[in-house]
């Protein structure tokens, strides 16, 4: 069910509520839903919600039902609900009552700052579209970090043969860093705002065809029978695992952001929205790529946030390719490398799925609207979820092969 602000989805033993103006999600349990539910059809006083509870559960002790007055002052301060001059209770449509006013992308004028210095220009292909992205820097910005991140982010995707169709400018002043394309433009606080709504605009214009697109902190591999989305939390070992199965024949789609959409048809399902970057490969998995990866200790060092990479295309050949029967995805799985541990694959609910993919984060930004939600709640129902654990890249390839 959605509204204009909010949207809810039974998942699991819950309702999940999604609240477009903050990007948040709220898992309730049976009580809470109740009441929740109630309060949209229409507003409650305090005793009618005590009443509609005791409905379902005669037997509640009067403490817990008292309870409802926290519930509702919390949900008041998150701007979920508020209380009417009669003193019965809403739900808060507004879309201003939950927005986060410390968000960092924020419109702004096409920004070309005086003096900034072209570094870093090239030609991309993405899909079917081409991109000319250019990389620019004032004279105030001194450090190459952000310029060599970007570059080796970029680096990875597929170059066009010309120019581009369209332009994409980045420019980098001090903390802020300014985008431009195709007349949108955007200030973020930081590199990595920066990267974010970079890849997600890179997605929205690569795909226009597709419908609610999003993007997940994910890595996507598979095959010709479809894909594997594996998203994960930093440190999982998710950038080392995805190169070792792309050095292994399996196709790769992306590592550090991935889009995914609903096709250009109802009946076509979801589809991957391969966005092949390069991967960043960190320090401590150098040496164990290193076989696969022969010309990885020559790529230079790029240094970050206190972290040392070295970003490694994958060759285009080896990228997940057009065709939607690759692109579909076959199995959502959240990777987590444990020194020592045996390796095991096991089925989750799609509650777990869902607070896991959360935590992961988006890779853009800012979260997912209300459309974008939808698109996350159709994957993990049409995706079997799975939690795999590993020590040795070896035996993790044998048990997602299964999958695919």
């Amino acid at each position: 069910m959605v509204s204009q602000r909010f949207g809810w989805y039974e998942i699991d033993d819950a309702l999940v509520v999604v609240d477009a103006a903050s990007g948040e999600a709220l898992f309730l349990n049976r009580s809470a839903s109740i009441l929740w539910l109630a309060l949209t059809e229409a507003p409650c006083s305090e005793a009618e919600l005590a009443d509609i509870l005791a409905g379902y559960f005669p037997d509640l002790p009067f403490g817990q039902a008292t309870g409802i007055t926290a519930l509702l002052g919390d949900w008041e301060a998150k701007g979920l609900c508020r209380q009417g001059a009669s003193g019965r209770w809403e739900v808060n449509g507004d879309p201003s009552a939950g927005a986060d006013d410390a968000r960092s992308d924020k419109a702004t004028a096409d920004w070309r700052g005086g003096g900034a210095q072209l570094v870093w220009s090239r030609g991309i292909r993405l899909h079917v579209e081409t991109v000319a992205v250019e990389i620019w820097v004032t004279p105030d910005h001194t450090s190459r970090e952000g310029v060599e991140r970007l570059q080796g982010f970029l680096g990875g995707l597929p170059q066009a043969e010309g120019p581009g169709r369209s332009r994409l400018a980045i420019w980098i002043d001090g903390p802020q860093c300014h985008l431009s394309l195709d007349g949108v433009h955007r200030t973020t606080q930081g590199l990595s705002d920066a990267t974010g709504f970079l890849f997600q605009a890179l997605v929205n214009h690569a795909y226009p065809e597709c419908r609610n697109p999003i993007t997940l902190h994910a890595g996507a591999i598979g095959n010709a029978g479809g894909t594997i989305i594996m998203p994960a939390i930093s440190g999982s070992g998710k950038t080392t695992l995805t190169a070792y199965l792309a050095a292994q024949g399996w196709r790769y789609g992306g590592d550090d952001i991935i889009g995914l959409a609903r096709a250009e048809t109802p009946d076509a399902g979801l589809l991957l929205l391969p966005l092949p970057s390069a991967l960043g490969i960190k320090t401590g998995s150098w040496a164990l790529l290193a076989p696969h990866f022969p010309a990885l200790h020559d790529l230079p060092e790029v240094r970050y946030e206190g972290k040392q990479v070295r970003y490694l295309p994958v060759p285009a050949s080896h990228h997940i390719g057009p065709e939607h029967q690759g692109r579909r995805p076959i199995a959502l799985v959240f990777p987590r490398y444990v020194a020592g541990s045996t390796c095991s694959l096991r089925g989750i609910s799609e509650g777990e799925a869902l607070r896991s993919i959360l935590e992961s984060g988006s890779g853009a930004s800012a979260s997912p609207d209300l459309d974008g939600f939808a698109t996350l709640i159709e994957l993990i129902r049409s995706a079997p979820c799975y939690r795999l654990e590993y020590d040795r890249l070896d035996d993790a390839e044998r048990e997602l092969a299964q999958l695919a």
